[in-house]
């Protein structure tokens, strides 16, 4: 044992053996720290900060300090539950000692034992992205599903488009029973892209073109990218306050408050739903969480803009999608996966549909409308409608102009049709749209892929089928 080891070890002999009777609560409260941190002798310890909190005679501040202690040296000999219910008393005690108290949360919050899963093997969500005048401006589509490598994981996936154009989608792998992070990725081309994978008491964030970054975690972290399902296995109530650890994109680990404000009655394109009032002051967002059923996120307020439940149901990785209008006698049918979304509109003699692609590469939009055309005339009719096409295009896309060698007279079902690629420059980039002019004797329709001119051959693999089936009368 070395002399310094050795003099710690008198020390520390002489000041335990002292009586406590005469000694300052600050003297007794250092002697508790002292036991604690130098010496660690956890036990020893608490009972020195029980007898500080069990008398009412000391001080509040350090009666405060010696409880957040005691919750700690709990913790540290591995009894969850007891700590909990420390850092507990303090913040229900000492709710004046707000530092403390903030602290106290934040272990709540790494310890929190989150509610039953609420959904079935499967889920996705979608919500309506509305303006402050209620236009429909885009579409959120969150999904969760069991991992096919590994039986203890989800994957969640967050999709968002403007019409039918994709601008974010991310991907979480995560623990089905504690929501914790393996690895997440998140891509936009408006704000760029990250990747994220979790260790025990790290995070490695890789953001493309520049250097990873290693943020050192210290407790359990949610990824921001998962929180329509962990926000529903918080055990919320009325009056209920935490700290949410969160990995933020591209900025690294952030701490947030939640409070939960009221109990409302929402009503959202879903449904009419009893919901918690859930608070995000420092982000300044605000959540509507039904309180029954499988508690689904209903609403969501951010900057002016409200995100709205659409509909949520059971995710089905097998069955085709079909679509039909009878007004056009317009259908086709999709791989599983797509979305098909028709665009508000007060035409009655015409449909636009936004076809969401479950692998964000590309917009598909397909427009119908009610127009007579001579049998005759059909195939004149399909090339004027080319160049009436391109000269509407023109004036707002750059450099826009149809590829010759790709226009290409085809049937479509027993209708004729007209394929070609249109190439144009969009913030430097090279996109293509991919179209076919579709003619019956009393519809016309076009159908427009749109993807960068890269992922034209790769996007047709994927849209070409889709297309193949599209009927109108």
């Amino acid at each position: 044992m070395t002399i310094k080891k050795l003099t710690l070890t008198i020390f520390a002999a002489i000041l335990l053996g002292l009586p406590a009777a005469g000694q300052s609560t600050a003297d007794l409260l250092q002697k508790g720290i002292y036991t604690q941190e130098t010496v660690g002798d956890l036990d020893g310890a608490i009972k020195i900060y029980r007898q500080i909190v069990n008398s009412a005679s000391h001080s509040r501040t350090y009666a405060a300090q010696a409880q957040y202690r005691l919750a700690q040296c709990l913790l540290k000999k591995g009894d969850k539950a007891e700590a909990a219910k420390a850092f507990e008393k303090l913040v229900q005690d000492y709710s004046e000692e707000k530092e403390l108290v903030a602290k106290a949360r934040e272990q709540m919050t790494s310890d929190t034992k989150l509610l039953p899963i609420p959904w079935g093997d499967s889920e996705l969500s979608e919500f309506q992205i509305k303006l402050p005048n209620g236009n429909v401006l885009g579409t959120k589509i969150f999904s969760i599903a069991p991992s096919e490598t590994s039986a203890q994981s989800v994957i969640i996936r967050n999709r968002e488009y403007m019409r039918a154009t994709p601008v974010l989608w991310s991907r979480v792998e995560a623990d089905r029973d504690t929501m914790r992070p393996i690895a997440a990725s998140f891509n936009s081309p408006y704000i760029g892209e990250d990747k994220v994978d979790y260790e025990a008491a790290q995070a490695r964030m890789q953001v493309k073109g520049q250097e990873p970054k290693v943020f050192a975690l210290d407790g359990p972290i949610f990824d921001n990218e998962e929180w329509v399902f962990w926000f529903r296995r918080l055990p919320v109530a009325l009056g209920y306050k935490t700290i949410l650890p969160i990995m933020g994109p591209f900025r690294g680990p952030i701490k947030i408050s939640l409070n939960v404000l009221a109990v409302e009655d929402v009503q959202v394109a879903a449904g009419k739903f009893h919901c918690y009032k859930v608070e995000l002051p420092e982000i300044r967002q605000t959540f509507w969480l039904a309180v029954d059923g499988a508690r689904p996120v209903v609403k969501m307020e951010t900057m002016g803009v409200a995100i709205e439940l659409a509909s949520a149901h059971r995710v089905d990785s097998t069955a085709p999608v079909t679509y039909q209008d009878a007004r056009f006698g317009l259908s086709f049918t999709a791989s599983p996966g797509w979305i098909v979304q028709p665009e508000q509109s007060s035409e009655k003699d015409e449909t636009t549909l936004f076809l969401l692609d479950p692998e964000p590469k590309g917009s598909v939009v397909l427009r119908a409308q009610a127009k007579k055309t001579e049998k005759t005339d059909i195939v004149r009719q399909l090339r004027a409608a080319v160049d009436e096409h391109v000269e509407k295009r023109s004036k707002f896309l750059t450099d826009y102009k149809i590829r010759p060698e790709t226009m290409q007279m085809r049937q479509i079902g027993s209708n004729q049709a007209l394929s070609c690629v249109a190439e144009f420059v969009d913030d430097k980039k090279q996109m293509v749209e991919y179209l076919t002019f579709v003619r019956s004797e009393n519809t016309t329709s076009l159908f427009t892929a749109t993807v960068e001119a890269s992922g034209l051959d790769e996007f047709r693999k994927r849209v070409d089928p889709i297309l193949e089936t599209l009927k109108i009368k």
